[in-house]
């Protein structure tokens, strides 16, 4: 299997990837107190 990707999409993809990471990890600290309060 080859794939043909440049390092701006590459990239760009794993700056996606990382801040939905960080969004869910906020969000569920957010429920997480919700819950606790």
């Amino acid at each position: 299997m080859h794939v043909n990707v440049n390092m701006t999409r590459c990239r760009r993809a794993k700056k996606m990837v990382k801040d939905k990471l960080a969004i869910n990890f906020v969000l569920e600290f957010v429920m997480l107190w919700d819950d606790a309060g």
